[in-house]
């Protein structure tokens, strides 16, 4: 029988009610560093280099064809691969169509290595798919893959095995590091299949790049997730050729036709704008993660992120404060009572407890509040971390 909860939505729920809560009390709502939308003020900067097609008429179904196929998968970096893919409408979509590939293969064990999105995990359960969640660790600044436990779960099975990995590693913006690329093909020449999300991977930066020589490597795309654009997007699962009536079937039967704004991403993607809209979106981004960096995190020692982060989405983390759920939630009242803010915390996304209490930041909620709302969230956190 499937649960009647998801766990992960009740986390943001609880975050919502606070929300409310603070409103009722306040007159106004409390400023949200982790949300997924863009500030107007951003909104606004990011417009002016934003050139979106003309929709087609919306009265026919809109279907793939084998032209913009291969313009997209190209664009992607798979251009020597034997690869297909399949469109669908988002990145959900892309998941459980390979949930619905690895059913298909009868996959005895699949290894979701987290942080990860959490609708994974249901996806695969409502398939009775069997899984195993296992952890990366955090080193110095980076993520690394639990190299010696995911080759116990192996075991002598490779070929029953799938590995189920982000990259970026989920909502930090840290790239899968050379020596995880480097585990990744071992387990591939073993026999094990390699899926990666890499719905919010910025355009250049996909593993595909390095892994597309598998006939067992799986990626899935979602590229305007990775620009922030929420409204216009696609998703796509790249997978061998021998896969393509498999995938081209299903997305049919699970997704169906493609709307007008899926159409206006695809061409959007393989078209002249979408890089020179990346180029102005990286430039905002990185200007503005400098800023934090050296004016906030730099500033405390008690307050940690990750090496190297592109993209919109970094994390911090305070070792020093508990961060499982029950705990998260007394973290998350008393940043909301003392300061106005709140923030997603690493739990709702299956950060390992012993990051302790850890958020991310989307850095395009860049305007007149941001700054000294991340300023009051660190000191808040630094308070409570002595404490502790």
């Amino acid at each position: 029988m499937l649960q009647t909860g998801i766990s992960e939505l009740e986390g943001l729920s609880y975050i919502e009610a606070l929300a409310e809560e603070y409103r009722r009390q306040s007159g106004a709502a409390p400023f949200n560093l982790s949300l997924w939308d863009p500030s107007e003020y951003m909104m606004n900067s990011l417009l002016k280099f934003l050139r979106l097609p003309i929709p087609p008429s919306p009265i026919p179904y809109i279907y793939s064809d084998e032209e913009s196929k291969q313009q997209v998968l190209e664009r992607l970096g798979f251009v020597q691969s034997k690869r297909t893919c399949a469109f669908v409408q988002g990145g959900t979509n892309a998941g459980l169509l390979t949930a619905v590939w690895l059913k298909g293969l009868n996959m005895r064990r699949t290894l979701v290595l987290c942080p990860a999105y959490f609708s994974v995990f249901y996806t695969l359960e409502i398939l009775n798919v069997p899984y195993q969640s296992m952890y990366m660790t955090r080193e110095k600044g980076n993520w690394r893959l639990p190299h010696e436990r995911i080759k116990a779960a192996i075991g002598n099975k490779p070929s029953q095995t799938a590995i189920w990995l982000t990259n970026p590693v989920y909502c930090t913006g840290n790239y899968q590091s050379e020596s995880n690329i480097e585990f990744l093909k071992m387990m591939l020449h073993s026999g094990v299949t390699v899926i990666a999300d890499e719905c919010l991977c910025i355009n250049g930066r996909e593993l595909g790049r390095e892994l597309a020589w598998s006939d067992k490597f799986v990626g899935l795309y979602s590229p305007h997730k990775s620009v922030c654009v929420n409204a216009v997007k696609f998703a796509t699962v790249v997978a061998d050729n021998k896969h393509e009536q498999f995938f081209d079937r299903w997305a049919d039967a699970i997704a169906g036709s493609l709307t007008a704004s899926n159409y206006c991403a695809i061409s959007h993607f393989i078209g002249d704008n979408f890089p020179q809209f990346l180029h102005a979106f990286i430039e905002h981004t990185d200007r503005v993660r400098g800023e934090v960096t050296e004016r906030i995190l730099n500033l405390h020692p008690l307050i940690e992120t990750d090496n190297n982060a592109v993209g919109h989405y970094i994390t911090c983390y305070a070792p020093n404060v508990m961060g499982d759920e029950a705990e998260g939630r007394k973290v998350l009242r008393g940043l909301m009572s003392e300061t106005g803010i709140l923030v997603i915390p690493g739990a709702v996304n299956h950060f390992p407890r012993d990051c302790g209490f850890s958020f991310r930041i989307n850095l395009t909620r860049a305007g007149p509040q941001f700054f000294a709302a991340v300023q009051r969230t660190i000191n808040y956190l630094v308070s409570i971390s002595t404490k502790a």
